[in-house]
């Protein structure tokens, strides 16, 4: 119900001394103007106002729902006609051709004339918006009033463009950039950042150097592509013939089949998991075919907040997934997680000798014994250590990363920042670190590099190493062999921006690390031993013998754990295009409603009623819909009525019994004293008698088999009564993910719709005129019938007709 102060209540429920005033507010160049069927002066309200009397008649203001869907939104309106007054300047006309009187809020006033304007000003019936304008003639023009559900009419999300995203995965542009509400998995990311596509144009062999695609689109000189598990690099672009290395970067050349796909390998993918930030993204899983992997481990996320936002996706949760990797390496680098072998092999012989040993036996040994094996060589082991200038022989000015003019020690407290498209050389003057001996085996190179700001990727020794944020350690996974120290004496590493950019790289450290051989002695003699030896004792020995050697067990082994493996999208890859975010982003209900109506001007959403126990939105917008569908949809998937009322947004809670608010004693009657009343059954499209109810959607699919969850019930009293009756449009409820909650909705409105309701339409006065949508009243002159209203009509009056409400309601 609507609240009045008191003494307004008290004007509108006087039988006498209260004459009501309607007036209504409209807005034109920045200016108020207060329309009414009569001139009225208030001296206070809103700093003074005089109405002008150019209301010729007064429409009725109905609201209810449109058409009787049963999850359709409620809008109200109300047709007026008002005079030209060719005195007024401006009158209607000038207001109405000069300015757009669409675009301003138009508000509905009501009061009675004994109260005062300063204490008791008038009380805002109706807000919304001139809907229609004409002029039927000269002297008089035609608006219509609509709530603001006019304004509800723009589309939610933004489209995946390539204006705003030119490296987009081409899959994905015109997909809606995913809005999440509550917690939702399998959330279908975006890929913002993909490197090209394109495909062979004939099958080539493992020797072919050159061969034509499908589009060489971005595909330039340097480019680095992935055909199946091949790495190339291209070295000439001629139209959509490429030039290139086989077998780069370590890979092995071989023949590719006609239509292969080529993808251009960066060292980032960027997917976005949401438009907007969210709490947080609890996993993500990459789609292969069927299966589903969880590459959480190898995934960088920004949840979009302020302090954990990419730089390039400001605002927006986003996923990283490294580089290009195919089946071959991902088998090799990517099982990550721990893995429990529960067979416990035990081995408990104790083997105890405990008898005593007597030997008293004269023991000569006069033997000559002659050693002479020169080629006796004691076997070493091979240690792999990290060697720092530091370390070095040679001056430390030889190091040199960075400006060459500067030289540094490699063990920088601060970074260095390399320009990132600049050659940038390391040499190195040593025969071997100081302290070490052994033959080495081979070294690799490894560097300390990231930063914030300098976070460009780059070539280390011509390998390619991912940007950072943050400082971490990188060490190529490619290893040069060596025979001897001098081989590694004045070896050069360059260190090249990768892709060339005009930013820098921030460099910390880097360094050598060498695997080398401990087995470093050998020994040639002849060794003669001569005497004899004398043993007398008694020798005893007791303890435990530890038996070892190969131990058989038969029977079964449990592994446990999971299996994280990456990639990217290709048929010969780990991660096709596909991946999917888990993510919470916690907010009320009232939130939820409030970020959809921000757009159009409208907030504070307050809900009416309780909302049942465990009621809850949880989804995500992945679909181009106006703001007034999702309105409805969510309106009716938490049982509720949405209304906008001149006090803002409102959700009505649909109650499982009814309460009421206010008893009805007694209607109008026409002029021959008959009561204007008017009784039927609700349409019988409006009955529902069978409900396969749909919940839990996986974002991924479409159509029902999308939905996970499904609750079916019918009322076989209805179906014999009626026939059977369902909807299964209205019951696909996707932001349901509740068993519990899915089961209350399928009871609630089977039990409301599989009943063929009595509908009462009747006249009060405005004694009544507090009374709105969705309120609970009981009608003393029908033998106390309970009902709820689902219309209510304001018809103000005029010379020769009193002001009535006409209510709907249904018991």
């Amino acid at each position: 119900m609507k609240s009045f102060p008191a003494n307004f209540t008290a004007a509108k429920n006087a039988l006498s001394g209260s004459s009501p005033l309607w007036i209504l507010k409209i807005t034109a160049g920045g200016v108020d103007y207060y329309l009414s069927d009569t001139e009225e002066t208030f001296p206070a309200w809103n700093g003074g106002v005089t109405t002008k009397p150019w209301i010729s008649k007064w429409g009725a203001l109905s609201e209810g729902l449109n058409s009787g869907r049963l999850d359709e939104i409620i809008q109200a309106d109300m047709g007026i006609d008002l005079l030209v007054d060719p005195d007024a300047s401006p009158n209607i006309v000038d207001l109405a051709t000069t300015y757009e009187l669409e675009e301003s809020p138009a508000v509905l006033y009501l009061w009675f004339r004994n109260l005062d304007d300063e204490t008791d000003p008038p009380q805002a019936i109706f807000s919304g918006f001139i809907d229609d304008l004409s002029q039927p003639d000269e002297t008089s023009v035609s608006i219509t009033l609509i709530d603001g559900t006019s304004r509800l009419e723009g589309y939610v999300g933004n489209k995946l463009t390539v204006a705003d995203y030119p490296y987009a995965d081409q899959d994905d542009i015109g997909k809606v950039i995913p809005i999440p509400f509550g917690t939702v998995g399998r959330v279908p990311s975006v890929c913002v950042l993909s490197g090209h596509v394109t495909y062979i144009s004939s099958a080539i062999s493992a020797t072919a150097t050159s061969f034509s695609v499908t589009d060489a689109g971005t595909f330039a000189v340097d480019s680095v592509l992935i055909i199946d598990s091949e790495t190339v690099l291209v070295t000439e672009v001629d139209g959509d013939t490429l030039t290139v290395t086989r077998g780069y970067d370590g890979s092995i050349a071989t023949s590719h089949s006609k239509a292969a796909a080529i993808w251009e390998a960066l060292n980032t993918f960027d997917y976005i998991a949401s438009d907007v930030p969210v709490d947080s993204i609890d996993k993500v899983v990459g789609v292969v075919g069927d299966a589903e992997l969880d590459i959480t481990e190898v995934a960088t996320v920004y949840t979009g907040q302020t302090g954990d936002e990419h730089p390039d996706y400001p605002g927006k949760a986003v996923i990283v997934l490294p580089g290009f990797i195919t089946v071959d390496q991902a088998v090799d680098l990517l099982v990550s997680d721990t893995i429990s072998v529960d067979d416990a092999i035990e081995v408990t012989d104790s083997v105890s000798i405990s008898d005593a040993i007597s030997v008293y036996d004269t023991i000569a040994v006069s033997d000559d014994i002659d050693a002479s094996d020169s080629g006796h060589e004691h076997t070493g082991s091979t240690i792999i250590v990290a060697i720092n200038p530091d370390g070095l022989e040679t001056s430390e000015s030889n190091w040199v990363f960075g400006n060459p003019s500067n030289s540094h020690d490699g063990n920088l407290d601060n970074y260095d920042a390399v320009k990132a498209n600049v050659s940038n050389v390391a040499t190195f003057s040593f025969v071997k670190p100081l302290g070490y001996t052994g033959t080495p085996v081979r070294f690799r190179w490894c560097a300390t590099h990231g930063h914030a700001t300098y976070n460009h990727g780059f070539y280390l020794d011509g390998r390619t190493v991912s940007g950072s944020s943050t400082k971490i350690t990188t060490k190529i996974s490619s290893w040069t062999s060596v025979s001897s120290w001098s081989q590694i004496q004045s070896e050069t590493m360059s260190i090249q921006g990768y892709p060339l950019t005009t930013g820098y790289i921030a460099l910390w450290d880097v360094w050598i690390e060498v695997e080398y051989s401990t087995d470093t002695s050998e020994a040639t003699a002849d060794v003669t031993v001569t005497g004899s030896v004398t043993k007398t004792g008694t020798v005893t020995k007791d303890g435990t013998v530890t038996k070892s050697g190969a131990v058989i067990k038969t029977g079964s082994v449990t592994k446990l754990g999971t299996v994280t493996i990456s990639g990217n999208s290709t048929a010969n890859t780990l991660i096709g295009d596909e991946v999917l975010a888990y993510v919470t982003r916690s907010a009320t209900i009232s939130e939820q409603f409030d970020e959809l109506l921000a757009p159009a001007g409208f907030s504070d959403l307050l809900i009416v009623g309780t909302m049942p126990d465990g009621y809850a939105l949880n989804g995500v917008i992945t679909e181009y819909e106006r703001t007034i569908d999702w309105l409805s949809a969510w309106a009716f998937q938490l049982r509720s009525w949405f209304r906008l009322t001149p006090d803002g947004p409102r959700l009505f809670v649909r109650p499982d019994s009814l309460t009421v608010t206010k008893q009805i004693t007694a209607i109008r009657l026409k002029d021959d004293g008959r009561r204007v009343l008017q009784r039927s059954k609700v349409a019988r499209s409006m009955i529902v008698n069978a409900i396969n109810l749909l919940y839990d959607r996986d974002w991924t699919d479409s159509g029902d088999s999308a939905y996970r969850g499904a609750v079916t019930s019918s009322d076989a009293a209805s179906i014999a009564t009626y026939g059977e009756r369902e909807e299964p449009s209205l019951f696909k409820f996707d932001f349901v993910t509740s068993a519990t909650m899915a089961a209350s909705l399928l009871a609630f409105y089977l039990a409301y719709y599989a009943v063929r309701h009595w509908q009462y339409q009747f006249e009060v006065y405005l004694d009544h005129a507090e009374l709105e949508f969705a309120d609970v009243v009981q009608l003393d002159f029908l033998a106390s019938q309970t009902g709820q209203i689902t219309e209510a009509s304001f018809a103000p009056g005029n010379h020769d007709t009193c002001d009535t409400i006409a209510l709907t309601v249904i018991a």
